[in-house]
């Protein structure tokens, strides 16, 4: 998924940058199995007209869902048996295409194509084990990225795992399987999401709240209160939310992230440090534990230990969505070399 927004202003202490919701730094999809991006084209069909008018439309919020071996004559709107009434008014709202052609049977490289526009004989992409889209690929999430979106992807099929390259471009990339919620359990977490975008932090505590009732083993709804409790200064809250996400989720980046936050906002820097890392290396990707931890080293003047994280953040995190760190870190770079 990719949702337009003005670039935020950068956060004055890395804590707060690594503890900043998710719903600030990415939209959240509440119902699709994988959300990751689509055109930035509005589709109109013109009565008594077989053919689709497109028009440009900046900044639409995109969103693209796959169905794995679905085959197209099963769905209602193909004339096929399923009960499939969302997707059928999908299709009878905007444009059903009578002939499209996947380019590989398997789901990984499918995907691939699907995301860089690429044959696989292009991207290289051949199977679903033993290849892995290259790091610097160009797909549709990195140019949104790019453009200034925030971007997420929702993932419930092991070929499609961060590890094998799709995760480029995502701010966040959700391949927990064991976490996977159903369509109601999906829309109580969409709903908090959506109370703490509007400020409305008691509404979305008590989602957050609710939703942990249904999943008790679920990470994500300890995560967001470990963010709403930093937010409100509950700092040894929000510290026993993060430890209880950690336990839920051992390999959880984002819980490692916030327990940094905390530790650093109860002024234990090395124990943040540390956090810090353990999310780094368990999501590259992680722009704000990457910019945190090189930040936080630096102002310890650790800077030998800083500057690989600092060059790292220079090299992956993009311009328009980051301008401002990408700034405070040149200036940090500088004033050593």
């Amino acid at each position: 998924m990719a949702a337009r927004r003005d670039r935020p202003r950068a956060a004055s202490d890395p804590a707060r940058r690594a503890a900043q919701p998710w719903w600030q730094r990415a939209a959240v999809a509440a119902w699709a199995a994988l959300v990751v991006v689509a055109v930035l084209a509005v589709v109109v069909i013109w009565p008594g007209r077989s053919q689709a008018t497109l028009r440009p439309t900046p900044g639409q919020n995109v969103l693209l869902i796959t169905i794995d071996t679905l085959r197209a004559d099963a769905l209602g709107s193909y004339g096929g048996p399923a009960a499939t009434p969302a997707l059928d008014r999908l299709a009878a709202d905007g444009v059903r295409f009578e002939f499209a052609h996947a380019h590989a049977v398997m789901t990984l490289a499918s995907h691939a194509s699907i995301l860089t526009g690429q044959y696989p004989f292009q991207h290289g992409v051949r199977d679903n084990s033993g290849y892995r889209l290259p790091r610097d690929a160009r797909t549709a999430a990195t140019l949104f990225k790019q453009a200034g979106y925030a971007t997420a992807a929702f993932v419930g099929a092991f070929p499609v795992h961060a590890r094998f390259g799709l995760n480029a471009g995502f701010d966040v990339y959700d391949d927990r399987f064991g976490d996977a919620l159903a369509a109601s359990e999906l829309a109580m977490h969409a709903l908090g999401i959506a109370y703490a975008r509007a400020g409305r932090r008691d509404d979305a505590q008590r989602v957050f709240e609710r939703l942990l009732t249904v999943l008790p083993g679920s990470s994500a709804p300890l995560e967001n209160l470990g963010v709403l409790a930093l937010e409100q200064g509950d700092v040894a809250g929000a510290a026993q939310y993060f430890d209880r996400a950690i336990a839920a989720a051992p390999n959880s980046s984002r819980a490692h992230a916030g327990s940094a936050a905390a530790a650093l906002q109860r002024g234990d820097r090395q124990a943040a440090c540390d956090a810090f890392a353990r999310a780094v290396r368990l999501d590259p990707s992680n722009l704000e534990a990457l910019f945190s931890l090189g930040v936080t080293l630096a102002r310890d003047g650790r800077m030998d230990e800083a500057r690989p994280y600092l060059d790292q953040f220079l090299q992956s995190a993009p311009p328009a969505r980051y301008a401002d760190q990408r700034r405070a870190v040149s200036k940090l770079l500088a004033g050593v070399r």
